[in-house]
């Protein structure tokens, strides 16, 4: 079934690319998925808070890449 947790992780974020665009109609080529697993942690009190959910999913939609920069840097510092 899956090898690991990584192999879940990536599994389960192409399933939601592929809800996206089959019963949405979102352009794939305007999509990327991407697991993580266990290698990108959430640190401090968001991580406490993250950890007791099980699965996550992440989605992130991107109109203005600036925009995306900056919610990176605001991230790195939670």
């Amino acid at each position: 079934m899956f090898r690991n947790n990584w192999d879940l992780s990536v599994k389960s974020a192409t399933s939601v690319v592929q809800i996206l665009q089959d019963k949405y109609k979102v352009d794939p080529a305007k999509m990327i998925a991407g697991g993580r697993s266990s290698y990108l942690r959430f640190s401090g009190k968001r991580q406490q808070r993250i950890r007791s959910k099980k699965r996550r999913t992440r989605i992130v939609i991107i109109t203005n890449l600036d925009k995306f920069f900056a919610l990176l840097e605001a991230e790195e510092t939670l």
